[in-house]
């Protein structure tokens, strides 16, 4: 996809909006999954200390993988290309690092 400037406003603000929107669309969803966490899970298996512990975990994931997705939008056609791509380099770099771990040892 090619991104186009619709407006005559600057590159650094439309990426930061940009951020700023997606990320606040993720917290609601992390919000969201939180509030059914605490619904569904019981209070043995997870305290809510714990699972905002986990909430928080997965809305830092998701806020650094924005960038990383910004920055291959242009190199590739669609959406799930690029999370097939990033699944791909996750799952080499995972057997990358168990192979130097058995070989250091």
């Amino acid at each position: 996809s090619e991104f186009k400037h619709l407006q005559a406003i600057l590159r650094s603000i439309f990426w930061l909006a940009t951020f700023v929107f997606d990320a606040a669309q993720h917290f609601v969803i992390c919000i969201l999954l939180c509030l059914l966490q605490y619904v569904l899970m019981p209070s043995e298996l997870y305290n809510l200390s714990e699972q905002l512990l986990i909430i928080a975990s997965i809305f830092f994931y998701g806020c650094s993988y924005l960038p990383i997705i910004y920055s291959l939008a242009n190199a590739f056609r669609s959406i799930s290309t690029i999370s097939t791509y990033m699944l791909f380099m996750l799952i080499v770099s995972g057997k990358l690092s168990a192979i130097i771990v058995i070989y250091k040892n």
